[in-house]
């Protein structure tokens, strides 16, 4: 096995275990109230933020408020795990040494439509948790937000970006397979 199955056959185990501890973390995200194994306290200085600000504290709320709240939070969960299951399946065809297939285009095409599709929906996602979340409070209290800001810029870019790629590894491999066939 050469270097380039040994290190693609860890990424993609490591990406398996990630696909399977996302919607475990999630849940324990929810029951927890936001402090699932002391996280917080791990990851002092980074931006966790899984609820948008200036939302009640999540011990706050009642359960089935935390249950929509959950089911909302899984829109963006599910392309995040979308992502992860194609890098993995991308991994997995590096370790077969398949690196220029056209497997592996359409892997890195499908990765750049979930990050895109991801970004139409996350208008979505925050008018629906923001709404949920403060649904409890008084009336004139509730609150509805949506904002587009540099993250679902990058967001957009990098999955124009892998389309990209993945439209000019095509054209490479269509041209190597017509010289590979030319005498």
């Amino acid at each position: 096995m050469n270097q380039i199955q040994k290190v693609s056959r860890c990424f993609r185990y490591l990406f398996l275990v990630v696909l399977v501890f996302l919607p475990i973390l999630q849940v324990g995200f929810w029951l927890t109230d936001g402090q699932l194994f002391g996280v917080k306290e791990w990851l002092r200085g980074f931006d966790l933020q899984m609820i948008p600000p200036n939302l009640p504290p999540l011990s706050t709320l009642s359960s089935e408020i935390k249950f929509f709240g959950f089911l909302i939070n899984c829109i963006p969960m599910a392309f995040t795990m979308v992502v992860v299951f194609f890098i993995q399946r991308l991994f997995k065809l590096y370790e077969e040494m398949k690196i220029f297939s056209e497997s592996n285009v359409q892997c890195i095409r499908k990765i750049g439509w979930t990050l895109l599709c991801a970004q139409m929906a996350q208008p979505i996602y925050q008018v629906l948790i923001t709404f949920v979340l403060s649904f409890h409070n008084p009336v004139g209290q509730r609150v509805v937000a949506l904002d587009f800001d540099q993250d679902n810029l990058m967001g957009i870019f990098w999955g124009f970006l892998l389309i990209l790629v993945s439209w000019i590894m095509n054209e490479g491999r269509k041209l190597e397979e017509e010289q590979k066939y030319t005498i």
